[in-house]
Parts: structure tokens; C-alpha cells; sequence
């Protein structure tokens, strides 16, 4: 929370290498110790990272807040055609 998100109030969406780092870690540590725990804790836990992970994903896509380029096509040939049949009933 504090790299990532102040860095999409900010605008800038990209990912954070510190946070990378974090998860990676994170992620060692439990494949590291596989053979110490219970299999189904173990399979929680990693289910639980995996929502973490997409979470964050989503998040920085969504921060992005860009329009794509072929919606833009598609509304500004909406506009033009809506204004277009306006002017067949000026006459």
C-alpha cells in the first residue's frame, strides 16, 4: 500500500519493483517450506497469494484508466453518424 497505491493516485500506474520483490519472497518462503507444514494449510495459503497477486494486477490495469483505441474509433464514428442524420431532418 504505501508504493503502489500513492503511486497510482499519482497517476503513475506501473508496477513497483519493491512490491515485486515483496511477493517474490513471500512466494519463496512458502514453497521453501512445503515439506514442513500440512499440504492443505500450505495450498491455502498459496490459493490466498494468488489472490493477492491478481488483486494487485487488476488494480494497476484499472489505475491505467486509459480508453483503448478501437473504442475511441467506435465513438467518434457513433458521433459523426449521429450528427450526420441530424442533418437529414433540417430540411
Amino acid at each position: 500500500m504505501d508504493d503502489d497505491w500513492p503511486a497510482m493516485d499519482r497517476g503513475i500506474a506501473g508496477p513497483s519493483g519493491a512490491v515485486k520483490q515483496a511477493l517474490d519472497r513471500v512466494h519463496a518462503a512458502l514453497v521453501s517450506s512445503e515439506a514442513q507444514g500440512d499440504g492443505a494449510v500450505l495450498s491455502g495459503m498459496l490459493r490466498q497469494l494468488e489472490v493477492i497477486t491478481q488483486s494487485r494486477r487488476a488494480r494497476l490495469v484499472a489505475a491505467e484508466g486509459a480508453v483503448p483505441n478501437v473504442i475511441w474509433l467506435v465513438l467518434l464514428g457513433g458521433a459523426v453518424v449521429t450528427i450526420g442524420f441530424t442533418f437529414c431532418f433540417g430540411a
